[in-house]
């Protein structure tokens, strides 16, 4: 009898739309992880990762002066997220007010 650990497994692999939701969610926690990292606390609860399409990540802002730092510092967040994941799983980040 399989394990539900087991079970999982062999369900993401052969379950592209799930293994496409598990690996966004990860892009999202790291995301989080890295704007703490970079900004600290303060930041961190002023930006809000929302989703990942065409290896383009999408935050909401609570300002522009955030959106703007989020900007200037975007290759430098990109560089972190795809280093913590071990791939080049995105490109570019797109904020929202």
């Amino acid at each position: 009898m399989l394990s539900l650990a087991d079970a999982f497994k062999q369900k993401l692999l052969h379950d592209k739309p799930l293994q496409q939701q598990v690996e966004t969610g990860n892009i999202l926690l790291i995301a989080a992880d890295v704007i703490f990292e970079l900004f600290g606390k303060d930041l961190v609860l002023e930006v809000k990762p929302l989703f990942v399409k065409n290896r383009t990540l999408t935050l909401t802002c609570s300002s522009s002066v955030i959106s703007q730092e989020i900007h200037l510092n975007q290759a430098k967040i990109v560089e972190a997220i795809n280093e913590k994941l071990g791939q080049k799983a995105l490109d570019r980040i797109r904020y929202l007010l």
